[in-house]
């Protein structure tokens, strides 16, 4: 989707001369509070990233917090594991429009996965991204709202409210969700559908129950713009495009350059294109 925790990852200032693992071993006699908390990166990437107003290299691993305790325990990569970005496919491109299968086990190829459509909705500047818009029909998905300020969202986590932003990015493996509230309509847009967006109605609130990347279940409720998000990457999940849920003058309105864009993709692959 396109707009306008658990942390799954933490920074460390990489100094001259260490490694991979010097770095690991460093980040895991660090406290939560002693090392920056910043956005996510890509596993073993090094980026130029902005942390109290200034720029600072840093070197990232992914590390995952126990649920009850403030220890760090790393996921086994290897060193050359780089997240890379992945190409996304265009409407009528066949696997917009299967549904995902289940994923039986949350292995290293899914982690590989999911950071690399991390780093891929991340350089599209989406918030969300689904593993059929990446040619792979998976129950997967991974959102990021952390970066929209003019489009609030709230999430509660056993019926207590959380910093939204604190829990992203999030990794949904096998997702269920529930819809409750009045319908709303607003803007949005999808990475499948460059530069077409629509008024597209939905329920305000959406809860979800799912398996997150080290495996655990993961279960919360959202609103606001996080909850569109959340709606909008599952009805990928299942073969639904976002024009499927506009109003038909909504979508008669976008006719045009969506034929356009269904032609263009039917041209690039010299197959026909699937509506």
């Amino acid at each position: 989707m396109v707009t306008g925790k658990r942390r799954l990852g933490f920074f460390l200032r990489r100094e001259p001369g260490m490694t991979t693992t010097s770095c690991a071993k460093e980040l895991a006699k660090s406290s939560r509070e002693s090392i920056g908390i910043l956005d996510w990166e890509c596993m073993g990437g090094r980026r130029a990233c902005r942390q109290r107003g200034r720029r600072a290299t840093v070197w990232f691993l992914i590390f995952l917090r126990h649920r009850q305790d403030s220890g760090l325990r790393p996921i086994a990569l290897p060193e050359d594991n780089r997240a890379v970005i992945l190409e996304i496919v265009h409407y009528g491109h066949p696997a917009l429009r299967m549904k995902g299968r289940r994923i039986a086990a949350v292995d290293a190829g899914i982690r590989k996965l999911a950071a690399d459509m991390l780093e891929t909705m991340t350089a599209a500047n989406g918030v969300g991204l689904a593993a059929q818009q990446v040619g792979r029909p998976l129950l997967l998905c991974v959102l990021d709202i952390s970066c929209v300020t003019d489009r609030p969202s709230r999430m509660f986590v056993e019926g207590r409210e959380v910093d939204a932003a604190a829990w992203m990015p999030l990794v949904l493996i096998n997702p269920e969700i529930s819809v409750s509230g009045r319908e709303r309509s607003a803007t949005e847009g999808c990475l499948s559908f460059p530069d077409l967006s629509g008024e597209v109605p939905r329920p305000e609130r959406t809860g979800v129950r799912a398996t997150g990347l080290d495996g655990r279940p993961l279960e919360f409720e959202a609103t606001g713009l996080l909850s569109r998000a959340l709606q909008h990457e599952f009805d990928h999940l299942q073969g639904i495009l976002y024009i499927d849920r506009m109003a038909t003058k909504e979508r008669r309105r976008l006719d045009g350059p969506i034929q356009q864009l269904l032609e263009e993709t039917a041209s690039k692959s010299g197959m026909p294109a699937r509506a």
